[in-house]
């Protein structure tokens, strides 16, 4: 059942079957949360299947290369200064779900041009202009690029973070964009940029001020009730990342 619908998603069907009117493969044709939402079935997929088909894998660079197509992710709403709320997220599951299929930016342009669009252009770009985006889906797509083998530049992804999370937030620690996060995202933040930075793929100098806050919420949770306070593992990593920066 899975391998018809790859196969329908690409188009390789039978002329009996597929639409008169279609004029390219279906996956070419997905919007912003079916393009993550397939992502994410792919991985999971491949967690029971450890060799994914070979379409399979033609399906994940169709994906790709649909998802760095302009305006796919980023739709606007009419009426509403935001643009999709879930822009950053859709961002992030596609990312992630590519990389935990085990697809690399070396093993297709199109892989690589995705992540480029991504970490290099639009969410530089949706921070910058104040769109909102979960914290979770900031440290998902470093974690990504740590998995998809990213050879790109972080800079302007951690530069347009940097920027957001000093912003004013209710309570103690001015988080800003990073706000009411929980200590798994910073350690997977601080364990990812340090992974890439070991590899030669810079964070810049935005990640200093990003691990001054970090650093300063881990502290702040420790304070807390036991439930809400970093587990050992978790900070760990983060030491671990911390001290690369």
């Amino acid at each position: 059942a899975a391998r018809n619908l790859i196969r329908q998603l690409l188009g390789n069907v039978p002329s009996s079957v597929a639409p008169a009117s279609t004029s390219q493969p279906p996956v070419l044709q997905l919007g912003s949360k079916h393009l993550s939402l397939l992502a994410w079935s792919l991985s999971v997929m491949s967690v029971f299947n450890e060799s994914i088909s070979a379409e399979a894998r033609q399906l994940c660079y169709a994906l790709a290369e649909r998802t760095s197509q302009p305006g796919v992710i980023r739709t606007i709403v009419p009426g509403v200064q935001d643009v999709h709320p879930e822009a950053c997220r859709n961002w992030a599951g596609v990312l992630y779900g590519l990389a935990k299929v085990g697809v690399k930016c070396s093993d297709d342009a199109r892989v690589k041009q995705v992540f480029h669009v991504c970490m290099e252009q639009e969410l530089p770009d949706l921070l910058s202009q104040g769109q909102r985006c979960l914290p979770q889906s900031i440290s998902t797509v470093a974690l990504a690029c740590v998995d998809a083998g990213y050879e790109g530049s972080m800079e302007p992804f951690i530069s347009a973070v940097a920027r957001r999370v000093g912003e004013p937030s209710k309570g103690g620690v001015d988080e800003g964009i990073m706000a009411r996060t929980v200590p798994q995202d910073w350690s997977n933040l601080f364990n990812a940029c340090a992974k890439l930075e070991q590899r030669g793929v810079r964070a810049g100098g935005g990640m200093g001020i990003i691990a001054k806050v970090g650093a300063a919420a881990l502290a702040g949770a420790l304070q807390k009730p036991v439930q809400h306070q970093p587990k050992p593992q978790e900070l760990a990593n983060a030491l671990w990342g911390l001290s690369f920066f």
